[in-house]
């Protein structure tokens, strides 16, 4: 079914690719109540709202330049884990939850993915040199405008940030775009996606590095949160 709806998608991944994109579903949901990682315990919706959802910006990804995806609040993996099996890239998983970074580590070594966990806050990684990325991702972690800042400092000069969204109201777009000119982003372009079987509307929000910030950035862990751009 995995290969199927990817498919569908545009993504085409081997044998063994598909194998550990299973592998790595199987391994969520067979700790999702230990770490809490997942309230969709089966196997074809968590398929379908995880696995589909995630691989929905591959050919997204693919269109940038070469080099590692930062995924932001990583969680149980997605969607960096699948994006950076689907689209062969190094993934750096930023997941500050000590539980869900121990269980990201055991994924990694168990099924031998080219990834990095960093048990720490996005403002905190976007402080060292080794950071900038050309493409960061964030699925389901906070509103656009705290995610556009925590974004900035991870990305490259010509770096791009994706962020999944179902339906977003036009008040937090109008927040993220105020937010994006603060942080040196072009205006976010909005992009419709068609998730296979999972009946429900799907949004890739996209900012894209225009130039430097207007303030330095990372600003004080916790702040995006606590006190937002717009």
């Amino acid at each position: 079914m995995i290969a199927l709806g990817a498919a569908e998608m545009g993504v085409s991944l081997s044998d063994r690719q598909l194998s550990q994109v299973v592998a790595h579903l199987e391994a969520v949901l067979a700790a999702a109540g230990d770490f809490n990682l997942t309230t969709v315990r089966e196997a074809t919706p968590a398929a379908r709202v995880h696995v589909l959802d995630s691989l929905a910006a591959a050919p997204y990804v693919e269109r940038e330049a070469g080099g590692p995806i930062v995924d932001i609040g990583s969680g149980a993996g997605f969607p960096g884990i699948p994006l950076g099996i689907a689209c062969e890239r190094t993934v750096v998983l930023l997941e500050s939850v000590r539980k869900k970074a121990d269980f990201l580590r055991c994924v990694k070594e168990d099924l031998g993915l080219d990834a990095a966990v960093m048990g720490e806050r996005a403002e905190e990684y976007g402080r060292r040199e080794q950071a900038r990325a050309p493409v960061a991702v964030a699925r389901a972690v906070a509103a656009l405008p705290v995610l556009v800042e925590l974004a900035r400092p991870l990305l490259t000069d010509s770096g791009v940030f994706l962020a999944y969204k179902g339906a977003p109201e036009r008040e937090e777009l109008e927040r993220a775009d105020l937010a994006a000119k603060i942080c040196g982003f072009e205006p976010p372009a909005m992009v419709e996606l068609d998730v296979p079987g999972l009946g429900a509307r799907r949004t890739l929000v996209v900012f894209r590095v225009a130039g430097p910030p207007r303030i330095d950035l990372p600003r004080r862990t916790g702040l995006a949160q606590k006190r937002p751009l717009a």
